[in-house]
Protein backbone atom coordinates (compact mmCIF):
# COMPACT_ATOMS: atom_id res chain seq x y z
CA UNK A 1 0.00 0.00 0.00
CA UNK A 2 1.65 3.04 -1.09
CA UNK A 3 0.72 6.34 1.69
CA UNK A 4 0.97 9.48 -0.35
CA UNK A 5 3.20 12.40 0.44
CA UNK A 6 2.00 14.83 3.31
CA UNK A 7 0.32 17.62 0.60
CA UNK A 8 -2.10 14.99 -0.41
CA UNK A 9 -3.10 13.16 2.88
CA UNK A 10 -5.52 16.25 2.83
CA UNK A 11 -7.72 15.13 0.01
CA UNK A 12 -7.78 11.62 0.56
CA UNK A 13 -10.12 12.74 3.50
CA UNK A 14 -12.80 14.40 1.20
CA UNK A 15 -12.59 11.16 -1.16
CA UNK A 16 -10.37 7.57 -1.30
CA UNK A 17 -9.46 7.54 -4.80
CA UNK A 18 -6.45 4.82 -4.57
CA UNK A 19 -9.15 3.06 -1.84
CA UNK A 20 -6.78 3.62 1.08
CA UNK A 21 -9.33 4.24 3.32
CA UNK A 22 -11.47 1.65 2.75
CA UNK A 23 -8.94 -0.79 2.95
CA UNK A 24 -8.37 0.61 6.70
CA UNK A 25 -11.92 0.38 7.37
CA UNK A 26 -11.55 -3.30 5.88
CA UNK A 27 -8.86 -4.08 8.16
CA UNK A 28 -9.94 -2.43 11.12
CA UNK A 29 -13.75 -4.38 10.64
CA UNK A 30 -12.06 -8.03 10.29
CA UNK A 31 -9.89 -6.99 13.04
CA UNK A 32 -12.28 -5.42 16.16
CA UNK A 33 -15.88 -6.29 14.55
CA UNK A 34 -15.77 -9.63 13.24
CA UNK A 35 -13.39 -11.23 15.59
CA UNK A 36 -15.11 -9.97 18.70
CA UNK A 37 -15.99 -13.19 19.83
CA UNK A 38 -12.65 -14.59 19.95
CA UNK A 39 -10.98 -11.94 22.04
CA UNK A 40 -13.49 -9.84 24.01
CA UNK A 41 -16.14 -12.63 25.14
CA UNK A 42 -13.11 -14.87 26.82
CA UNK A 43 -12.24 -11.37 28.69
CA UNK A 44 -16.13 -10.16 29.65
CA UNK A 45 -16.76 -13.42 31.19
CA UNK A 46 -13.41 -13.82 33.18
CA UNK A 47 -14.50 -10.12 34.54
CA UNK A 48 -17.53 -11.06 35.26
CA UNK A 49 -16.91 -14.40 37.24
CA UNK A 50 -14.56 -12.15 39.44
CA UNK A 51 -17.01 -9.91 40.41
CA UNK A 52 -19.51 -12.51 40.65
CA UNK A 53 -17.18 -14.42 43.85
CA UNK A 54 -16.69 -10.64 45.14
CA UNK A 55 -20.10 -9.42 45.38
CA UNK A 56 -21.46 -13.12 46.67
CA UNK A 57 -18.92 -12.39 49.81
CA UNK A 58 -19.65 -8.74 50.21
CA UNK A 59 -23.28 -8.88 49.71
CA UNK A 60 -24.31 -11.88 50.99
CA UNK A 61 -21.53 -12.62 53.56
CA UNK A 62 -20.48 -8.97 54.19
CA UNK A 63 -23.59 -7.53 53.94
CA UNK A 64 -21.92 -4.37 52.54
CA UNK A 65 -24.96 -2.95 50.87
CA UNK A 66 -23.24 0.12 48.84
CA UNK A 67 -20.38 -2.39 47.77
CA UNK A 68 -22.69 -5.08 46.75
CA UNK A 69 -25.07 -2.37 44.80
CA UNK A 70 -22.05 -1.18 42.97
CA UNK A 71 -20.72 -4.98 42.33
CA UNK A 72 -24.21 -5.67 40.82
CA UNK A 73 -24.62 -2.76 38.68
CA UNK A 74 -21.24 -3.57 37.32
CA UNK A 75 -22.34 -7.46 36.45
CA UNK A 76 -25.30 -5.92 34.84
CA UNK A 77 -23.32 -4.06 32.45
CA UNK A 78 -20.85 -6.39 31.90
CA UNK A 79 -23.98 -8.80 30.84
CA UNK A 80 -25.10 -6.77 28.25
CA UNK A 81 -21.74 -6.41 26.67
CA UNK A 82 -21.47 -10.56 26.97
CA UNK A 83 -24.84 -10.45 24.96
CA UNK A 84 -23.65 -7.97 22.33
CA UNK A 85 -20.06 -9.78 22.07
CA UNK A 86 -21.85 -13.03 21.56
CA UNK A 87 -23.86 -11.90 19.19
CA UNK A 88 -20.64 -10.06 17.14
CA UNK A 89 -21.22 -6.64 17.44
CA UNK A 90 -19.44 -3.85 19.50
CA UNK A 91 -21.08 -3.70 22.76
CA UNK A 92 -22.44 0.38 22.50
CA UNK A 93 -21.16 2.93 25.31
CA UNK A 94 -21.97 2.33 28.79
CA UNK A 95 -24.45 4.89 28.66
CA UNK A 96 -26.27 3.28 26.15
CA UNK A 97 -26.04 -0.27 27.54
CA UNK A 98 -29.26 -0.28 29.19
CA UNK A 99 -31.19 2.73 28.00
CA UNK A 100 -34.80 2.86 26.80
CA UNK A 101 -33.61 5.11 24.12
CA UNK A 102 -31.12 2.53 22.33
CA UNK A 103 -32.72 1.47 18.60
CA UNK A 104 -32.96 -2.09 19.27
CA UNK A 105 -33.66 -3.63 22.74
CA UNK A 106 -33.04 -7.23 22.50
CA UNK A 107 -35.05 -9.47 25.19
CA UNK A 108 -31.77 -10.24 27.11
CA UNK A 109 -31.38 -6.63 27.88
CA UNK A 110 -35.24 -6.15 28.71
CA UNK A 111 -34.47 -8.95 31.41
CA UNK A 112 -31.48 -7.45 32.64
CA UNK A 113 -32.95 -3.89 33.03
CA UNK A 114 -35.92 -5.84 35.21
CA UNK A 115 -33.03 -7.62 37.17
CA UNK A 116 -31.27 -3.88 37.71
CA UNK A 117 -34.68 -2.52 38.87
CA UNK A 118 -34.59 -5.66 41.28
CA UNK A 119 -30.94 -5.16 42.76
CA UNK A 120 -32.56 -1.13 43.35
CA UNK A 121 -35.14 -2.38 45.66
CA UNK A 122 -33.06 -5.39 47.46
CA UNK A 123 -31.42 -4.52 50.86
CA UNK A 124 -28.25 -6.42 51.06
CA UNK A 125 -29.08 -7.54 54.72
CA UNK A 126 -32.21 -9.26 53.45
CA UNK A 127 -31.12 -13.03 52.47
CA UNK A 128 -33.73 -14.19 50.65
CA UNK A 129 -33.94 -10.87 48.54
CA UNK A 130 -30.42 -10.72 47.63
CA UNK A 131 -30.47 -14.63 46.91
CA UNK A 132 -33.67 -14.01 44.31
CA UNK A 133 -31.47 -11.53 42.75
CA UNK A 134 -28.86 -14.03 42.02
CA UNK A 135 -31.30 -16.44 40.67
CA UNK A 136 -32.97 -14.09 38.47
CA UNK A 137 -29.45 -13.08 37.36
CA UNK A 138 -28.55 -16.75 36.60
CA UNK A 139 -32.00 -17.22 34.17
CA UNK A 140 -30.06 -14.01 32.21
CA UNK A 141 -26.40 -15.34 32.38
CA UNK A 142 -27.93 -18.97 30.36
CA UNK A 143 -29.34 -17.06 28.02
CA UNK A 144 -26.59 -14.50 27.29
CA UNK A 145 -23.88 -16.97 26.86
CA UNK A 146 -26.08 -19.94 24.93
CA UNK A 147 -25.14 -19.13 21.60
CA UNK A 148 -20.69 -19.74 22.72
CA UNK A 149 -20.74 -20.95 26.34
CA UNK A 150 -17.62 -20.65 28.27
CA UNK A 151 -14.94 -23.67 27.80
CA UNK A 152 -15.30 -24.77 31.57
CA UNK A 153 -18.71 -23.82 32.15
CA UNK A 154 -20.23 -21.34 34.29
CA UNK A 155 -18.13 -22.14 37.34
CA UNK A 156 -18.95 -19.63 39.36
CA UNK A 157 -22.13 -20.32 40.04
CA UNK A 158 -20.47 -23.52 42.30
CA UNK A 159 -20.25 -20.36 44.42
CA UNK A 160 -23.14 -21.23 46.42
CA UNK A 161 -23.13 -25.17 46.25
CA UNK A 162 -19.66 -25.56 46.69
CA UNK A 163 -17.40 -22.83 47.91
CA UNK A 164 -19.76 -21.51 50.56
CA UNK A 165 -20.40 -25.05 52.13
CA UNK A 166 -16.56 -25.06 52.32
CA UNK A 167 -16.18 -22.18 54.10
CA UNK A 168 -18.68 -22.91 56.62
CA UNK A 169 -17.09 -25.88 57.44
CA UNK A 170 -14.19 -23.70 58.94
CA UNK A 171 -14.16 -23.56 62.64
CA UNK A 172 -15.00 -19.57 62.80
CA UNK A 173 -17.64 -19.56 60.33
CA UNK A 174 -20.01 -22.28 62.14
CA UNK A 175 -23.03 -19.74 62.29
CA UNK A 176 -22.59 -19.36 58.31
CA UNK A 177 -24.16 -22.94 57.89
CA UNK A 178 -27.49 -22.02 58.17
CA UNK A 179 -27.53 -19.61 55.63
CA UNK A 180 -25.31 -20.87 53.19
CA UNK A 181 -27.30 -24.50 53.64
CA UNK A 182 -30.71 -22.20 52.49
CA UNK A 183 -28.53 -20.49 49.44
CA UNK A 184 -27.14 -24.33 48.01
CA UNK A 185 -30.52 -25.47 48.33
CA UNK A 186 -32.00 -22.90 45.73
CA UNK A 187 -28.63 -23.24 43.40
CA UNK A 188 -28.30 -26.34 42.95
CA UNK A 189 -30.45 -26.80 39.88
CA UNK A 190 -29.16 -24.08 38.19
CA UNK A 191 -25.16 -25.68 38.76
Amino acid sequence: MRIPPPGQRRRLLRHDPHAILSEYRTALQERFVLTTGEWLVPALTARYASLYWRSVYQGFLGEESASWHHLMGQMIELLAQLEAACDGRLPPPAKWLLSENAGARTPVVRALSTVQAEIRTVNSADEAGVLRVYHSLARVESDVMAPAPPPHGMWWRKVFTERLPNIALLPDHHALRPKVQAAAAIFRDLV
